[in-house]
């Protein structure tokens, strides 16, 4: 929601007529919304703090990234800008966050159909705003185009191919109103309606994303963008970064250390002491016969079976999750063991699902992505009957979820974080709690 400072703000700059001073306002009138998004949106505040800004009047839209020597800025059309409601602004910025978070003008700079790969980055985007921007496109409208569900939450290249799978060749802003359309007749429209009676600004531009191969020069565009980015996430507090989405997270992965491997020996004896019914045993006498020493007795048969959440979201990254789940494969075969991982955010995402033999490791990928609610693991294994002995789970996390928890009784649990104990959020979590950071 828009402060009371830019909804003045937008006022003023609609009813400034002098080019100079409308300039200055837009500006103004930009800086304003971005301190709204960082109250909000910490880590989209942060990307498009660290952001380049300049005027161009021949842009054809309010907002547009732009390359310019070879630095990625947000260029803004002062007389646009006017037009647009600070609700809209809000998700605007927002929306280019993303392209940036997602390096989209990077990796399409050279990319001849633009009007698809804007089609294909806007609904990559879109699905992670809680307002979309008025003319860019949604994975419904394309939904709606194809006559089909469409997968959620994948990556724009997913989208883009599926556009030229079908040879569908989009229009961008064709009918003035911001609405996106097929140049195929035949076809339905792909868009957001605006309200009638009241003409939108075009919101966006992707003008600035294609450049000349000749002028390009990747490796310092790269390395501006990383640095640009690895500021933003840095700024970002870890408690913010456990509220974004797994795929944000994963976008912004910093370089990661070594775990140190102490928590290991709390795994070991976990695993010796977790009993899972009984095994014959020659060294022992049968209780029931003693006499006969043909016959083998019985010892307690301790746990075999590991279950493995892994938290798509916070500070988590794919080289430390792959370092822990092989460390625990290592140990695993001493046990014979036999372990399942669940990646898990808001809910355990079951089509993530992989199983940890010996001598394998699980090649991890992310597997939906949202907030991180503990809850989630303890009613999959209530709902899923899964024994409350002879099972041990294991929780790989940063820590960053909900105060309270409903177990089922479920005790056999060990919280593996790759923060500090203290980080667990959980007041009276079950099982043991232990840090990978412990020297």
């Amino acid at each position: 929601m828009a402060s009371r400072r830019l909804t003045i703000l937008s006022k003023q700059l609609k009813e400034q007529t002098e080019p100079a001073p409308t300039a200055r306002l837009a500006g103004r009138y930009l800086s304003q919304a971005v301190i709204d998004i960082l109250r909000t949106n910490r880590l989209a505040g942060e990307v498009l703090l660290r952001l380049p800004r300049r005027q161009e009047e021949g842009l054809p839209a309010a907002l547009g990234l732009t390359w310019h020597r070879q630095q990625l800025s947000l260029f803004y059309n002062a007389a646009q800008l006017a037009r647009v409601v600070p609700d809209q602004l809000l998700a605007l910025l927002n929306h280019e966050a993303l392209h940036v978070i997602w390096r989209h003008p990077f990796r399409y700079a050279q990319r001849a159909d633009q009007a698809n790969v804007q089609v294909a980055c806007d609904i990559a985007v879109n699905q992670y705003l809680a307002t979309v921007p008025a003319g860019t496109a949604t994975i419904s409208a394309l939904e709606r185009l194809l006559h089909r569900k469409i997968p959620a939450q994948r990556d724009s290249s997913y989208y883009l191919q599926l556009i030229e799978k079908f040879r569908l060749h989009l229009e961008a802003t064709t009918d003035g109103r911001g609405q996106l359309l097929n140049r195929q007749p035949d076809q339905k429209r792909l868009g957001i309606q605006p309200r009638p009676g009241r003409p939108l600004a075009q919101l966006e531009s992707h003008r600035g994303w294609q450049t000349d191969a000749a002028r390009i020069n990747s490796l310092r565009r790269l390395g501006q963008l990383q640095n640009l980015l690895k500021a933003a996430w840095q700024a970002t507090p870890k408690r913010n970064r456990g509220l974004l989405p797994g795929n944000l997270q994963q976008a912004l992965e910093s370089a990661t250390t070594r775990p140190a491997l102490r928590w290991t020996r709390q795994l070991r004896l976990m695993l010796g002491t977790v009993a899972r019914g009984y095994q014959d045993s020659w060294g022992r006498f049968n209780r029931r016969q003693p006499m006969r020493m043909d016959l083998p007795g019985r010892m307690t048969r301790y746990v075999i079976s590991l279950d493995i959440f892994v938290d798509n979201s916070g500070s988590m990254n794919n080289q430390t999750i792959s370092e822990l789940l092989t460390t625990i494969n290592t140990i695993g075969q001493q046990f014979q063991l036999v372990a399942t991982v669940y990646p898990f955010d808001a809910v355990v995402q079951e089509e993530g699902i992989q199983s940890l033999q010996p001598g394998h490791k699980v090649a991890y990928q992310r597997t939906g992505g949202g907030g991180t609610r503990f809850q989630a693991i303890f009613d999959y294994l209530h709902q899923h009957h899964i024994a409350r002995n002879g099972h041990l789970v294991v929780i790989m996390t940063d820590g960053w979820g909900e105060k309270e928890l409903i177990t089922y009784g479920y005790r056999n649990v060990l919280w593996l974080l790759t923060t500090d104990c203290e980080q667990l959020s959980v007041t009276e979590p079950p099982g043991r709690v232990v840090s990978i950071r412990e020297e």
